[in-house]
């Protein structure tokens, strides 16, 4: 998850001062700042400022826009200001060359509960920033970060993405309760990258102020994709996450496509709700038999049915998965574009199947997978002739039995889907859809059009 966060901390000192040789700005500044501004030496067109970027949780509650940073986490990530991060301007931070300057130190204070940077200005591409530092004007500076996820100070609920935010951070944003607890959200394990100078036009001003007006606290993930600040642009480029992350487009563009057919047939039907109940064999396939198959290793398992064109239905993937019964139906529908909004995930390898990821089949048993179950577009076809959407029913949410989470470990079944003590169907069932991308990827290979379509499609059907 990207976010924008806004310096609005209420310091006692200026947010950003500018550093004159052999001064110190603040009587409060952290003594390893202060030894270190001793040694500094001026440079030739190049401005030093010292800017108070972020304060703890437990000092400074959280800023206007409900995010929050406790203490154990600025003393654990503030160095990465320094390893990732540069100056720029409104947060155009693709391209570190085009930066207004770098950031050259980084300190927790402890005394004073905060982060303090010492940044260099290039006076040649900002000279209207140094300018205003030097007349005493008012500078904003704001963040980008990158969080593995957020987590509600409330109830606690972890949120990789603003779509899987629960009702207090929707709908509460720093709402103060009676007991003085306040609706933040929580931010572990943050990456700076950006540290930007914003100042935005009247226009720009009055659409923000608007956003505001109409929807309350504007969450700072929000503001990141205002900003235009993706996770796909910081992603790995290497070619195995940018060849899921076109083929994960594509499924979403799928996916839209299937629930405006079924909106359009019964258009009192939810996005929720788009499960299709008693779909015929002849499109879903009894995949049971996988079930009985002898092979223990699940990645070679569901790599050799890929290799056949076989995407096992939802609840035999938990089965393999996790040895248990469950029901991911009520999880599915929209689940490549929830998928499309986590591209961290892309980067992770445990549902790719190598070459190796396949066991043995006897001749009869794959002749089988072929023609009852694989998503070839030549059996495919043929079963396709006789099946029929009935209309979309309106099921209850299932209870999925225990908790899971996404292991980005290398290995596969207990490796990747580990026990926790909440329940989330959600995550497997994006365990699902990463295991979708990884199976159509074999499948791909052949260049098969109407696999991709089926196995979409397989989501919005009662499993």
């Amino acid at each position: 998850m990207i976010k924008l966060i806004h310096n609005s901390f209420s310091f006692e000192d200026p947010t950003i001062s500018i550093l004159h040789p052999g001064d110190i700005p603040f009587t409060k500044m952290a003594s390893e700042m202060t030894d270190y501004i001793k040694g500094i030496k001026p440079e030739k067109n190049k401005t030093k400022v010292i800017i108070l970027a972020l304060g703890a949780f437990e000092c400074y509650g959280g800023n206007r826009n409900g995010d929050a940073f406790e203490e154990t986490q600025l003393k654990k990530r503030h160095h990465t200001f320094v390893d990732h991060g540069h100056l720029y301007k409104h947060h155009v931070n693709k391209d570190p060359n085009k930066s207004y300057g770098g950031i050259d130190k980084s300190i927790y204070n402890p005394r004073m509960k905060r982060v303090e940077l010492l940044a260099t200005i290039d006076n040649c591409k900002a000279p209207d920033i140094v300018q205003k530092l030097e007349s005493n004007m008012d500078v904003p500076v704001s963040m980008a970060c990158r969080v593995p996820y957020d987590i509600c100070s409330i109830c606690g609920k972890k949120s990789k993405s603003v779509s899987q935010y629960c009702d207090h951070l929707k709908n509460e944003m720093t709402k103060i309760y009676p007991d003085g607890r306040q609706v933040l959200a929580m931010n572990p394990n943050p990456t700076f990258f950006d540290l930007s100078f914003v100042f935005r036009p009247a226009d720009r001003i009055a659409y923000v102020l608007k956003k505001v007006a109409s929807f309350g606290v504007v969450p700072s993930a929000v503001l990141a994709n205002e900003e235009g600040l993706s996770e796909l642009d910081y992603m790995d480029k290497s070619e195995a996450p940018m060849q899921k992350l076109s083929l994960l487009r594509k499924l979403s563009d799928i996916e839209k496509e299937v629930e405006g057919i079924i909106g359009k047939l019964h258009p009192e039907t939810n996005r929720e709700k788009l499960i299709l109940e008693d779909a015929p064999k002849a499109l879903t396939g009894d995949d049971s038999i996988v079930l009985d198959l002898n092979e223990k290793d699940p990645k070679k398992l569901l790599g050799g049915l890929a290799r056949c064109g076989v995407i096992v239905k939802p609840r035999t993937f938990v089965k393999i998965l996790t040895k248990k019964d469950g029901d991911l139906s009520p999880y599915l529908p929209g689940i490549f574009s929830k998928l499309l909004d986590l591209p961290g995930l892309l980067q992770s390898s445990v549902f790719d199947f190598s070459p190796f990821d396949t066991f043995s089949l006897t001749r009869p048993l794959k002749d089988r997978l072929l023609s009852d179950l694989s998503l070839f577009s030549s059996p495919s076809a043929r079963r396709m002739l006789k099946v029929t959407i009935v209309k979309p029913s309106r099921p209850q949410m299932e209870v999925f039995p225990g908790g899971y989470s996404i292991s980005d470990s290398s290995g596969f079944g207990g490796a990747v889907i580990k026990s926790s003590s909440v329940q989330d169907g959600e995550t497997l069932a994006l365990a699902y859809a990463m295991y979708k991308l990884g199976a159509l990827s074999i499948i791909n290979e052949r260049d098969d059009l109407l696999a991709p379509v089926l196995a979409t499609v397989q989501n919005y059907i009662k499993s």
